[in-house]
């Protein structure tokens, strides 16, 4: 496999004393002092010389500067580190050379298959979309299924996964994401503005929700608003780590790493938000209720990937013993002991039609 190179930004060699960058994989040396080493480096940048119309990394910059102007630094982030790595693979490749081979061979270096694939194409249609192109050359560069996350955490499971968690930073993380069924985006981002421990609701902003088209609340149990109250004391976000810092989702999915050799299951936090669907709906509340607390539209992505109700056996007996002739049977019993009636009901009579 390729080795990636290293990103336009300086770096400072401590054998040398001196700082350097690696641009196109070549290396240049900008000299000991940091203030002249950046005045250097923006200046290679500057002269870094473009390629010509008609190559891929034309199509994907044009991409990156509409995304940058238009969707979140996370986004724009997510597809510049995924994109770059796609230049630096074929920095020469012709749009009229391109072919579905070349993004399915470097897709299927290291990981990240279908999020390298979704990068590209995405890149690609939007040009087609434009008029800048007149054809995808990757179109036909199918995307791996995504495996859906079958494992359930019980109550039982959730115990012994907080009793090997040490730190009270990484337990009010997992236990507020148990209580709430947020997004672990969501919790990661929650700040003090956000919270209103009086109506016991979370409000992000349209602009920091997922999708961007409304606010998003989230409703807090009594154990919920206890963690908040014990994480508060600080602007920025609530909840951090030990070193005081926010958290992120790979340092969330080392810790759930480290706790795999205790508890010998893979999990991740998502699967807490599962989990919460999953016993909402088996102690019997609607799915539009679940749905709607859960920040859904509709029930339907409820239905479709949520839902652990099928998990649950000894739910699923209890229910298949419910009989819809017991309910009749004891409405019939009812109506029996009710006195009888001595108002006399007249049948109105029947709707003439017109002649």
């Amino acid at each position: 496999m390729q080795k990636m190179a290293r990103p336009h930004k300086p770096w400072f060699r401590k054998q040398t004393q001196q700082w350097y960058v690696e641009i196109d994989g070549t290396q240049h040396c900008l000299g000991p002092d940091k203030d002249e080493a950046i005045r250097r480096f923006h200046k290679l940048m500057a002269t870094k010389p473009k390629p010509p119309p008609g190559h891929i990394a034309v199509i994907l910059d044009s991409f990156l500067g509409w995304t940058q102007a238009h969707r979140s630094p996370r986004t724009y982030k997510w597809y510049k580190d995924l994109l770059q790595a796609f230049v630096t693979r074929y920095p020469t490749l012709r749009l009229r050379d391109a072919k579905p081979r070349h993004l399915e061979d470097w897709a299927n270096e290291g990981k990240g298959k279908r999020a390298k694939i979704t990068a590209v194409k995405r890149a690609m249609n939007w040009a087609v979309k434009r008029g800048d192109i007149p054809v995808n050359p990757f179109a036909a560069v199918k995307r791996p299924e995504v495996p859906r996350r079958d494992r359930l955490i019980t109550p039982e499971d959730f115990t012994v996964l907080l009793a090997n968690v040490k730190d009270q930073c990484f337990r009010d993380l997992l236990e507020f994401s148990w209580e709430t069924g947020c997004r672990p985006h969501e919790a990661k981002i929650l700040e003090p503005t956000h919270v209103d421990l009086e109506n016991a609701v979370c409000v992000i902003c349209k602009k920091h929700a997922k999708g961007k088209k409304r606010p998003r609340v989230i409703y807090l149990t009594d154990k919920a608003i206890e963690i908040l109250k014990r994480n508060m004391s600080k602007d920025g976000v609530i909840f951090r780590n030990r070193n005081g810092r926010a958290w992120t989702a790979n340092a969330v999915r080392c810790r759930f790493k480290r706790l795999e050799k205790k508890v010998g299951t893979r999990y991740c936090q998502y699967l807490l938000r599962h989990a919460w669907t999953t016993r909402k709906l088996v102690a019997g509340v609607d799915p539009h209720i679940v749905a709607a607390l859960a920040g859904h539209r509709d029930a339907r992505m409820i239905d479709l990937h949520y839902s652990r109700a099928s998990h649950q056996h000894k739910f699923l007996v209890e229910q298949s013993r419910k009989d819809a002739d017991e309910r009749l049977v004891r409405e019939e019993v009812a109506v029996a002991d009710l006195p009888a009636c001595r108002v006399k009901f007249i049948r109105p009579p029947p709707a003439r039609t017109p002649s």
